[in-house]
């Protein structure tokens, strides 16, 4: 029996993340690079839109319940509920992003 797969939400700051990801890609490894990059981060959110349960609990206080996903350079924070999974960020991985947490 097929997994539900939850639908998707990108909150604001989730959005804007991954624009500046794609434009610093852009820069530094040209437009090809930074599609494949771009087409592959999206594969993951299906990913944790199918099994969630791939996330790492993280302690924050402006995302209450959410979870931390590697993926290439960066972490995904995200939540999820019995509908939907909410992407509320994506950091860099070598950034101090418990501090917007």
């Amino acid at each position: 029996m097929p997994k539900t797969m939850l639908n998707l939400r990108l909150e604001q700051t989730a959005d804007l993340d991954i624009e500046t990801i794609f434009e610093q890609g852009l820069r530094q490894f040209g437009l090809s690079q930074a599609e494949l990059y771009h087409d592959e981060l999206y594969r993951q959110f299906e990913l944790l839109g199918e099994y969630p349960g791939l996330g790492r609990p993280i302690h924050s206080v402006k995302y209450p319940g959410a979870q931390k996903f590697g993926f290439g350079s960066h972490i995904i924070v995200f939540s999820h509920g019995d509908t939907t999974l909410t992407v509320h960020r994506i950091f860099h991985a070598r950034s101090n992003y418990t501090r917007y947490l």
